[in-house]
């Protein structure tokens, strides 16, 4: 070959066809030592596709059916054995099942077992929450005001850089002083848990106003929602007012609710401003059974705080009418009561009976504005100079709420 191509001039087309042939010579004699097919060893000739398997219909065989069942049975058979087990425990309670079937006892003893563990998780912890209340010589409020830490006192706010953080309501250190004891014993009742919740109650009660904790795990869970439940309070319900958002967390006992609106970080929001005078009215008017008076004001409307509002602005524009009346009536005393013959020939009137006059002045015309007027606690040495005080006569409004101690007294 190496003659050929010294004796003739180079050609590439020659070359090329020179190597394609002495290729096709090897492989035919690699396919005879092989016995293999000629046209199998071809290259770029056949060209091989994926084909994707076809599914089979009709779903899994009747043995892999078998397989399962198989299974799912011997996992509850060894499930009911192991948890419908006599208890070898001396604090257990004692087997009721002993004079039934020895397959029916452990059925059934299992089926307890089971309902006690979904029962631990979702009652609250104990079927009393707080202590028994304070005797003498201690001081017990007495009034229980229950609060929802999560979007009525702080909202969580969650950002990649820092983590959760916590915004404080405006509000809320006032809120904390004005209806510290000796008017109310505060109770912090969140459906978080006790470990995220108990370092943000720490920085909101700097002062000790806070009196007990419930978390998570004092609340009933039901139907996906964490229910508070004021039964297990061990305080009487009369006197027992819940502030919170959600309503399905107060639905066992809706008289005792007053539902604010969701915070969502506002930082202009004024609600807990608007919610410390409604308190405050009701704890120093000496109401006998709260409920009675969240259940007039929930009837006048959705939002308790506006129609509270509304009717304080009522009665104070009939006190300042009241009050405008007293002093001209006292204006007119003093101008005709000492002119002596005068005054009797115009008709004056005497002081003892313009007096007589003024006790007998029956206030508002519309008695069933249930707005009684501020009182300051007892002293606790504490104020807020963000909340504005407010008139101290309270004597002829609080009858309506139940309480007739202050004219009782008077008389």
């Amino acid at each position: 070959m190496m003659s050929i191509l010294k004796s003739r001039p180079f050609n590439i087309g020659m070359y090329s066809t020179l190597l394609k042939g002495c290729r096709r010579y090897l492989y035919q004699l690699r396919a005879e030592e092989n016995k293999w097919s000629l046209h199998s060893l071809r290259p770029n000739r056949t060209r091989t596709y994926y084909k994707r398997p076809e599914k089979k219909k009709g779903g899994p065989s009747i043995r892999g059916w078998v397989i399962f069942a198989g299974t799912t049975v011997g996992i509850g058979v060894a499930g009911i054995i192991f948890a419908g087990a006599p208890s070898k425990e001396p604090e257990e309670d004692i087997d009721n099942y002993d004079h039934k079937n020895i397959a029916l006892a452990y059925i059934y003893r299992a089926k307890d077992r089971l309902r006690n563990s979904i029962k631990y998780f979702s009652d609250p912890i104990s079927p009393k929450l707080l202590p028994d209340p304070l005797t003498e010589p201690y001081y017990q409020p007495p009034y229980t005001l229950v609060l929802e830490m999560t979007d009525i006192l702080v909202h969580p706010e969650y950002d990649r850089a820092t983590g959760w953080r916590f915004r404080k309501r405006p509000g809320v250190d006032a809120l904390l002083r004005q209806c510290a004891p000796p008017l109310f014993e505060i109770v912090i009742f969140t459906c978080e848990g006790g470990m995220g919740a108990m370092p943000v109650i720490d920085k909101l009660d700097s002062e000790g106003c806070i009196m007990y904790r419930l978390f998570r795990d004092s609340t009933l869970y039901k139907n996906g929602h964490h229910i508070k439940d004021m039964s297990a309070l061990n305080r009487d319900l009369s006197k027992v007012i819940v502030v919170d958002w959600d309503r399905n967390a107060t639905k066992l006992n809706e008289s005792n609710a007053v539902h604010l609106k969701r915070w969502d970080g506002d930082p202009s929001d004024t609600t807990l401003f608007d919610l410390i005078p409604f308190l405050r009215t009701i704890a120093t008017s000496g109401v006998s059974d709260v409920r009675t008076v969240l259940d007039f004001y929930r009837q006048q409307g959705d939002d308790m705080l506006e129609v509270f509002k509304a009717n304080q602005a009522r009665f104070l524009e009939e006190e300042q009418r009241r009050t405008k009346l007293q002093r001209e009536r006292g204006a007119a005393n003093n101008r005709w009561s000492s002119g002596g013959f005068t005054g009797k020939f115009f008709g004056s009137r005497s002081a003892p009976e313009a007096r007589q006059e003024d006790q007998n002045f029956e206030g508002p015309t519309d008695l069933s504005v249930p707005v009684p007027a501020i009182s300051e606690p007892p002293a606790t040495g504490k104020s807020d100079s963000n909340v504005s005080p407010q008139s101290n006569s309270n004597t002829w409004w609080s009858g309506w709420f139940g309480s007739s101690t202050t004219n009782e007294k008077s008389k």
